[in-house]
C-alpha cells in the first residue's frame, strides 16, 4: 500500500494543505527542501514501487491521458491510435526498428502494442498513456516551461502569479503556535538547601575551618547563577522558535505572491512481474521507455522518459499520487541553471537528430519533412506532432 507522507516539519518546506482532499502539498523553499522531501517520500515507500515524478504547470483536477483531453476529437484521436499501432505492429520494418522482432519479443502482441503506443505518447500522439519521468529535475523542467503554439517552441514561464492558481489546494496550513517565554526562576534561599547540601557545607566548615555563612552564601550564588543560565538558555532556544515560525510565515506569504509549477511524486506499481522494461501490475503497466525503445530513439533518454498506462481506459492516476510539491517559477529557475542538459534541443532533439523521431514522421501520411523512403505511409496524419 502507497504511503502519504506524515510529516509536517520538513525543513525548506511548509505543509500547505490537501489536493482533492486525500494527497498532501507541501510548498518548498529551497533545493535542499526538495531534496528533503523526494527521500522522504521515496524512503517511506521503498517497498511499494518506484517513485516517478511529473511537473505541470498547472493543478488540475486530474492526471487525465491526453486522448481524454478534448471530448470532442476523443474518438477521432482513438481510431487514429488503434490504426497507428495496428499499422505499425504489421509492418515488418517497423517491428525490426523497434527491436519487436526479438525471439524473446516476436509474437508477443500485448509487449508490442504497449512499446507502441508508449513511444506514439511519448513522441506526442494523444493515447491512453500518461508520462513520468525518474528524474526530479528533469519534471521541474517542465513545469518551469510552457508549449507556445503560435511559436512552437516551449517558452520560461512569467513568475506572475496565475488566477486560480490554488484553488484545487485546501488550504490546512499550521504554523503552529508562538511559545511563551518561562518567568524568571524564583531565588534559591537557604530554606531550599537540602539535609544533605547542608551536612556537606557544614563538613566542609569543620575542616577547612572557614565560616559556615560564607560557605552557604556561596552555595547559593552558584546555585542561583547555574538556574539563571539555564533559564536565559531555554529563553534564547525559544525565541528561536518563534523566530523560524516567524521566518516560515513570511516566507510562505512571500512565496505565495508568485507563480508556481507543480511537482507530482507517483509511485509506480513495478513490484510485480517485469520484461524488458515493461512492469505487468494489478491495474497498469508501467514502461521505462530506455529500456524497451532503441537507443535512436533519444528524446526517452534525454528526458528519462517513462510511461504509465492503465488496464482499463478509465484507470484514475491520482490514486497512486502521493505528494505534490509547490514551487515558485524563479527558485525553479534557480535550482535548473541554463547548462546543456536542460535546454529545449536536448529534451526535444531534432529530428535530425532522433533517428526514432525521424522514421515516425516519414512514416506519417503528409508528412511535415522530405523523405527518402520507399516504405508506405502508415501512421495516420496528425498523430504525431512536429516540433518545428
Amino acid at each position: 500500500m502507497i504511503q502519504y507522507p506524515q510529516s509536517k516539519t520538513i525543513p525548506d518546506t511548509v505543509y500547505t494543505g490537501l489536493w482533492n482532499d486525500e494527497i498532501p502539498v507541501y510548498t518548498v523553499f529551497s533545493t535542499h527542501g526538495l531534496n528533503h522531501l523526494v527521500g522522504y517520500v521515496r524512503h517511506i515507500n521503498a517497498g511499494n514501487g518506484t517513485v516517478l515524478y511529473r511537473g505541470q504547470c498547472n493543478l488540475y483536477p486530474s492526471i487525465t491521458p491526453s486522448i481524454f483531453h478534448d471530448s470532442s476529437s476523443e474518438t477521432v484521436n482513438k481510431e487514429r491510435l488503434n490504426q497507428a499501432v495496428a499499422n505499425i505492429k504489421n509492418d515488418e520494418s517497423m517491428l525490426k526498428f523497434f527491436h519487436l522482432d526479438t525471439t524473446d519479443v516476436v509474437g508477443w502482441d500485448l509487449y508490442q502494442k504497449l512499446t507502441i503506443e508508449a513511444a506514439l505518447q511519448h513522441y506526442g500522439a494523444r493515447t491512453y498513456c500518461v508520462d513520468f519521468v525518474d528524474n526530479h529535475w528533469t519534471a521541474l523542467w517542465f513545469g518551469l516551461y510552457r508549449w507556445n503554439q503560435s511559436t512552437k517552441n516551449y517558452e520560461r514561464r512569467t513568475s506572475e502569479k496565475a488566477d486560480k492558481e490554488d484553488d484545487l489546494i485546501r488550504f490546512t496550513l499550521d504554523f503552529g503556535s508562538p511559545t511563551s517565554l518561562p518567568v524568571e526562576p524564583d531565588p534559591i534561599e537557604v530554606s531550599n538547601l537540602s539535609d544533605r547540601q547542608m551536612k556537606s557545607l557544614k563538613s566542609i566548615a569543620k575542616k577547612s575551618g572557614k565560616d559556615l555563612d560564607i560557605l552557604i552564601s556561596g552555595k547559593l550564588y552558584s546555585l542561583n547563577a547555574q538556574k539563571r543560565t539555564i533559564w536565559l538558555q531555554r529563553c534564547e532556544q525559544i525565541k528561536e522558535q518563534n523566530s523560524q515560525r516567524e521566518n516560515r510565515i513570511n516566507a510562505f506569504n512571500v512565496d505565495s505572491a508568485k507563480g508556481h509549477m507543480f511537482l507530482f511524486l507517483y509511485v509506480a506499481d513495478t513490484n510485480c512481474p517485469t520484461m524488458h522494461g515493461i512492469s505487468f501490475g494489478e491495474q497498469t503497466y508501467t514502461v521505462d521507455l530506455r529500456k524497451v525503445l532503441p537507443s535512436v530513439f533519444l528524446r526517452p533518454g534525454s528526458q528519462h522518459g517513462w510511461i504509465v498506462r492503465g488496464k482499463k481506459e478509465n484507470y484514475q492516476f491520482n490514486s497512486r499520487v502521493v505528494c505534490v510539491a509547490r514551487i515558485n517559477i524563479d527558485l525553479v529557475d534557480e535550482m535548473l541553471g541554463n547548462g546543456s542538459l536542460v535546454r529545449t534541443d536536448n529534451f526535444f532533439p531534432s529530428y535530425k537528430f532522433d533517428q526514432g523521431y525521424h522514421v515516425l514522421l516519414e512514416r506519417q501520411i503528409n508528412s511535415p519533412i522530405r523523405s527518402k523512403t520507399k516504405n508506405p505511409k502508415i501512421i495516420p496524419e496528425n498523430t504525431i506532432p512536429s516540433y518545428f
